[in-house]
C-alpha cells in the first residue's frame, strides 16, 4: 500500500464518523469490484479498500491504528517458517471482515448466484498466543507449533497418482448435486456439496496412494512469530499463506494469530 494510510484509501478525513466511512466504502467497492471494473490494478485496489474498512469500521481497531500509526499497525515484521513451502509470506494486521461487501454490491443476494466451481482457496486458521505485558510493550518473538494441511508432494495436490484429474460425473464439474426429498407436504429440492468430488468439481484420474485422493497431508510446522512493540490484547497478526492448503491453482489460507497480553501484578498500561 506504499505511503498511503487507510484514511487516504477511503478518501475520508481522520475525524470522519462511522456513517461517512461506510458511505465511502460502499461507493468505492461498487466502483472497483473486479466483476465490474476492468481497469488495471482494480483487484488490488479492491483489496486495499476492504483492508482499510475492516480497520476503520471497528472502533477498537481504529483507536489502535490511530495510536500506533500505519507502519507499526500493518508491518508487524516478517515471520520465519521452519520447513518451507510458502515462499516469502509475512505478517500483517488482521484484515478480515469482508462479509459486508456482498450486501453493499449485490444487495444480499450473492449467496444465490453460483456458477461453475473453480479452484478453492484454503481455509484460514486462528491461533492464540499469550505474552507478558513487558513483551507486549517492548516486542518479542515466540515459536509456536502449527498443524495444518499442505499439498501432497507425491501427486502435487491433485489427488491423482498421474497428476491428472477429470470432470466429476456426478455433478458435471459444478461441485454441487441436486437432492430431492419427498414428504407428505410435497417434494423439496436442495443443492448440496457433491458427495463424490467433495465440492471440487473434479476427481482424480487415478487415486494417489499417499494421500488417498485428497491431495493434502496433515503436517506439524514450527513458526517464529515476531510480536511488534506496542501490541494490545485482541489484536491479530496475519501470516499470509500459512493456513490450510488450497486446491491446485488456488492460494493457501492465512494463519491469524490473536495476541492475549497477560496482566502484570506490578505494572499496568495507562
Amino acid at each position: 500500500m506504499g505511503a498511503k494510510n487507510y484514511y487516504d484509501v477511503l478518501n475520508v478525513s481522520k475525524d470522519a464518523n462511522e456513517q461517512e466511512i461506510k458511505k465511502a466504502y460502499r461507493t468505492l467497492t461498487k466502483k472497483y469490484h473486479p466483476d465490474v471494473c476492468k481497469e488495471e490494478g482494480a483487484e488490488e485496489k479492491f483489496k486495499e479498500i476492504n483492508e482499510a474498512y475492516s480497520v476503520l469500521s471497528d472502533s477498537q481497531k481504529r483507536a489502535q491504528y490511530d495510536h500506533m500509526g500505519h507502519e507499526t499497525f500493518t508491518n508487524a515484521s516478517k515471520g520465519q517458517y521452519t520447513g518451507g513451502g510458502f515462499g516469502g509470506a509475512g505478517f500483517n494486521a488482521d484484515f478480515g471482515g469482508f462479509g459486508d461487501i456482498f450486501d453493499a454490491f449485490f444487495g444480499g443476494g450473492a449467496g444465490q448466484r453460483r456458477g461453475p466451481r473453480g479452484p478453492q482457496p484454503g481455509a484460514d486458521l486462528l491461533m492464540r498466543v499469550q505474552v507478558t505485558l513487558k513483551d507486549a510493550v517492548l516486542g518479542t518473538s515466540k515459536d509456536i507449533d502449527v498443524m495444518h494441511t499442505e499439498a501432497c508432494e507425491e501427486c502435487e495436490g491433485t489427488g491423482s497418482s498421474t497428476k491428472k484429474t477429470r470432470v466429476c460425473p456426478r455433478c458435471g464439474g459444478s461441485g454441487q448435486e441436486r437432492r430431492e426429498n419427498r414428504t407428505p407436504f410435497g417434494s423439496f429440492v436442495s443443492m448440496t456439496t457433491c458427495s463424490q468430488c467433495r465440492g471440487r468439481g473434479k476427481i482424480p484420474e487415478q487415486t494417489c496412494s499417499k494421500c488417498g485422493g485428497s491431495g493434502h497431508k496433515k503436517v506439524k510446522r514450527t513458526i517464529t512469530v515476531n510480536i511488534p512493540a506496542g501490541i494490545e490484547s485482541g489484536m491479530r497478526l496475519r501470516m499470509e499463506g500459512y493456513g490450510e492448503a488450497g486446491d491446485p491453482g488456488a492460494s493457501n489460507g492465512d494463519l491469524f494469530i490473536e495476541v492475549d497480553v497477560l496482566a502484570d501484578s506490578k505494572f499496568k498500561r495507562l
